[in-house]
């Protein structure tokens, strides 16, 4: 039987790669090494998003206006004969007319993202259970002996993240337009000339020179406008949001080295050392992270709210009614046709809104780090030693009676830099609305009555032997008289100016470093060991020698944090104008010349009435009434503006737990 275990020992011990030995002697055990390593490089990401354009088509223009020039217009001419002229009337009235709406414009920015992710997980673990050895053996129940180590290495670059920049710009209302122009309309000119006169020698009364009448008549046609009403169409709205940008590095790293052992029995057994539990292990773990400097930058909005339509009711009457009448031996008569103009309401157009949103910018390092070292002994159930000379003996010895436990951390970031994206927001201005007419030059009326040529002396002698009326018989009266001039203009409304609301982009640039080191070892009771005749010069050393440390080294950087700026402007209001313009209209000329005398009165010899300078040579002129009336005018409010700079938030932040725990429980020998 001896010799068979003998063979036995044997072969455990050259498979556990040791060279025979006698019970005085110890025999050594290799110690089994558990390593782990790790090493992350990550470069440098960029991200950029997109950039967005947005513009909203414009409106179309809408005009329901008429024009007319040079209608109606009457020329008379008459040699020894009457000419009357009768200009033509004029008038226009035009529909409402609305402007289209501008198209909003709604453009978002791409967003960017860019991030480095390393997450690393190391665990040794060591364990043994239930060890029963009967006879003779050198060694038992070593647990833990080998070494533990996880080390783990993360270099992360400097990503970069960049949101795409929005442009949107509303487009802009259509004007709208029912104003009537009239130019040079309805005017009459009239002209009357007498016929050439041969000298007359008559016994009787000599009527052939002057009975008949070379009169001249011209009316000027009466111009009227009416216009529709007018509504600019309003500016479209403008919706800017820029691409929001993070750049983050994260790792994480956790860590584990656990080591325990079970219960052993003895019986019999002469050893130099029984169950020594991580009696000589030593545990470490080492961890170093290198972060770069994450940028991120937050896109730019840009909002620009389109502008309202105008709208214009005005009317403009230029040349139109106007009367000449000019006769040469003869009345003359004139009169300027009337002038009135009706305008319609006016509304501009509302300016569009404006709303732009900086993107947010965020560039963040993270890192966590999680170290652990555990290291127990459990008690030696029932542990049975007899007749056992031993030099060392309780026979148990728990707890790392030599073993160390040490983590060590070294975490560096770099200096994060957000910046937010800045905000533009103008508001369209609102339309302007205009009903005002424009009357210039029209009904004015000119008369002049000329008298007939007359001979030189000696060659225009009467001989006459009754009543000569050859020459002062006529009438040379001159009548002007001017056309009335209306004007009514509707009301008008500026358009409002568009809301601006401008939010800069928030920034926020962050290091965050947490770090937990944990180092513990616990010694648990042996129970029930005997111990027989053994003299023994130590017993039960739970945990006496072991050194745990916790190393932790952190340095953050200078993160930099700048919101965006935000610039917000108000929409103006649109003009308002009722007013009327009036310029050289209905004004009235008469002249009237008399007959020059240019015979001596020893030439006259007449045997009845001399009415050679008998005739009227009246002038009249009366000029036309002028009349306004304008309407109510409202300019446009002013848009608001709201512009709201970003938030910035600069922050390092650092947690570290570090726990030492070493603890023994009761032992009985």
């Amino acid at each position: 039987m001896r010799s068979s275990m003998a063979a036995i020992a044997v072969v455990v011990a050259m498979a556990i790669g040791s060279a025979p030995a006698a019970a005085s002697v110890p025999l050594p055990v290799p110690s089994s090494g558990q390593t782990n390593s790790s090493s992350v490089t990550q470069g440098d990401p960029s991200a950029t998003g997109g950039e967005a354009n947005a513009t909203g088509g414009e409106g179309g223009d809408a005009n329901t206006g008429n024009t007319q020039i040079g209608n109606g217009n009457a020329v008379a001419v008459s040699v020894g004969g009457d000419a009357d002229a009768e200009g033509g009337d004029t008038e226009a009235t035009s529909g409402d007319a609305t402007g289209g709406d501008g198209g909003d414009a709604d453009a978002d920015g791409g967003d960017a993202e860019a991030e480095n992710d390393a997450v690393v997980k190391q665990t040794n673990e060591s364990g043994s259970d239930s060890d029963s050895h009967k006879g003779c053996c050198e060694s038992h129940s070593t647990d833990g002996s080998g070494s533990q180590s996880n080390e783990s290495s993360v270099h992360q670059g400097s990503p970069e993240a960049t949101g795409g920049d929005a442009n949107a710009t509303g487009g802009k209302g259509g004007d709208a337009n029912t104003g009537n122009t009239q130019i040079g309309n309805g005017n009459a000119y009239a002209k009357s000339e007498p016929q050439e006169q041969k000298e007359s020698n008559s016994c009787g009364c000599g009527h052939k020179g002057g009975s008949h009448s070379n009169d001249a008549d011209a009316k000027g046609g009466d111009t009227e406008a009416r216009s529709g009403d007018a509504r600019g169409g309003d500016g479209g709205d403008a919706d800017a949001d820029g691409g929001d940008a993070e750049a983050e590095n994260d790792a994480e790293v956790e860590q584990t080295n656990e080591s325990g052992g079970g219960h052993s029995s003895y019986e019999k057994c002469g050893c130099e050392s029984h169950s020594t539990d991580s009696s000589s292990s030593s545990q470490s773990n080492s961890s170093k992270i290198e972060q770069g400097d994450p940028s991120a930058y937050g896109g730019d909005a840009n909002a620009t709210g389109g502008k309202g339509g105008d709208a214009n009711t005005g009317n403009t009457q230029i040349g139109n009614g106007n009367a000449v009448a000019i006769s040469v031996g003869g009345d003359a008569d004139a009169e300027g046709g009337d002038t009135e103009a009706r305008s319609g309401d006016a509304t501009g157009g509302d300016g569009g809104d404006a709303d732009a949103d900086g993107g947010d910018a965020e560039a963040e390092n993270d890192a966590e780090v999680e170290q652990t070292n555990e290291s127990s002994g459990h008690g030696s159930g029932n542990s049975s030693h007899g007749d056992c000379g031993c030099q060392k003996a309780p026979w148990e010895m728990n707890g790392s009676s030599s073993g160390s436990q040490s983590n060590e951390s070294s975490v560096h970031q770099g200096s994060p830099e957000a910046t937010g994206g800045e905000a533009n927001a103008t508001g369209g201005d609102g339309g302007d609305a205009n009903t005002g007419n424009t009357q210039k030059h029209n009904g004015n009326a000119e008369a002049k009555s000329e008298p007939r040529e007359q001979q030189p002396n000696g060659q225009t002698k009467s001989k006459s032997c009754g009543c000569d009326r050859g020459k002062g018989g006529s009438h040379n009266d001159a009548d002007a008289e001017g056309g009335d001039t209306k004007a009514r203009s509707g009301d008008a409304r500026g358009g409002d100016g568009g809301d601006a609301d401008a939010d800069g982009g928030d920034a926020e640039a962050e290091n965050d470093a947490v770090v937990k080191q944990t180092n513990e070892s616990s010694g648990k009771k042996s129970r029930g060991s005997k111990h027989g005749d053994c003299g023994c010069k130590s017993h039960s050393t739970d945990g006496s020698g072991s050194p745990q440390s916790n190393k932790s080294d952190v340095k953050q950087g200078d993160p930099t944090a700048t919101g965006g700026e935000a610039n917000a402007t108000g929409g103006k209001g649109g003009d308002a104008n009722t007013g009327n313009t009036q310029e050289h209209n209905g004004n009235a000329k008469a002249e009237s010349k008399p007959q020059e005398e240019n015979v001596p009165l020893e030439h006259k010899s007449s045997c009845g009435c001399d009415y050679g300078n008998s005739g009227s040579h009246d002038a009249n002129a009366e000029g036309g009434d002028t009349e306004a009336t304008s309407g109510d005018a409202t300019g446009g409010d002013g848009g608001d503006a709201d512009a709201d700079g970003g938030d910035a938030e600069a922050e390092n932040e650092v947690k570290v737990v570090q726990l030492n725990s070493s603890g023994s429980r009761g032992s009985s020998w």
